[in-house]
C-alpha cells in the first residue's frame, strides 16, 4: 500500500535518532555556539554577525531534528525568539531569586551576599528555563518526554556557564598571554562542549523508544 507524502509528512510518528544523528547535533551545535559567542565580539566590527550566527545554527538544528522528530516546523523560529529574549528574562527572574535568597540569608547568618559562582548558576539556570520552555513547545508536540527538555536546558545553562568559566580560567592559566584570547577560548570551547553534549544526550534519551507508525500492509 502506497501512502501519500503529505500524510506521511504530518502523521509520521518520532523514531530515536541515530547514533550519526546525535554526533551531527554535536558537532554542529558546538561550532554553532562557538561562533555566537565569537560573534558577540565580532560584532562591533562586523555588525550583525552574531544573529546571522544564531540564524544559521537555528536553521542547521532543524533540518537534523526534522528527519527524526514530526511537527519542528517552529524550532528556528522559537529557538531565536528564545535566545533574544531568554537572557534578559531570565536573568530578571534570576535576579529576583537572588535579592530574596540575599534577604533570607542576612536575616538569619548575617551574610552580605552570594557568591559570584552561585549567582551565575542560578542567574543561566532561569535563562535555560525561558529557553527551554519555548523549544519544549515545539519537541512537545511529538515527544510525550519533552517536559524534561526544560530540566535539561536549565542545567546545560547553568552548570555551562560556571563551567565555562572555570575552564577559561584553567586554559589562560597555562599559559602566559597579554591578552584575553586563551581565557575566551576557554570560555566558547567549555560552553559549547557542554550545551553540544548535554542537548545530545537529552535528543537520544527523548526519542528513545519511539517508532514509525506501523504501515498497512
Amino acid at each position: 500500500m502506497t501512502i501519500d507524502v503529505a500524510e506521511s509528512a504530518t502523521q509520521r510518528r518520532p523514531r530515536p535518532m541515530s547514533g550519526a544523528g546525535i554526533a551531527l547535533w554535536v558537532v554542529v551545535t558546538a561550532v554553532g555556539t562557538v561562533f555566537i559567542s565569537g560573534g558577540g565580539l565580532a560584532s562591533y566590527l562586523y555588525p550583525g554577525s552574531q544573529g546571522l550566527a544564531m540564524i544559521l545554527l537555528a536553521v542547521l538544528q532543524w533540518l537534523i531534528l526534522r528527519w527524526w522528530i514530526p511537527g519542528v516546523g517552529w524550532w528556528a523560529p522559537l529557538t531565536l525568539a528564545a535566545w533574544a529574549l531568554g537572557p534578559s528574562l531570565g536573568l530578571m527572574v534570576g535576579g529576583i531569586v537572588l535579592e530574596l535568597l540575599q534577604l533570607g540569608l542576612r536575616a538569619t547568618t548575617g551574610a552580605v551576599g552570594l557568591p559570584l559562582v552561585v549567582k551565575n548558576l542560578i542567574g543561566y539556570t532561569f535563562v535555560g528555563v525561558v529557553v527551554g520552555w519555548c523549544q519544549c513547545l515545539v519537541l512537545g508536540r511529538s515527544l510525550p518526554r519533552a517536559g524534561w527538555w526544560i530540566v535539561v536546558c536549565a542545567l546545560t545553562w547553568g552548570v555551562g556557564e560556571v563551567a565555562a568559566a572555570g575552564g577559561a580560567e584553567l586554559v589562560d592559566s597555562l599559559k602566559e598571554t597579554t591578552g584575553p584570547e586563551l581565557w575566551y577560548a576557554g570560555y566558547w570551547g567549555t560552553n559549547a562542549l557542554v550545551h553540544a553534549a548535554a542537548t545530545g544526550a537529552a535528543l537520544a534519551w527523548l526519542t528513545r523508544g519511539v517508532a514509525e507508525e506501523p504501515r498497512g500492509p
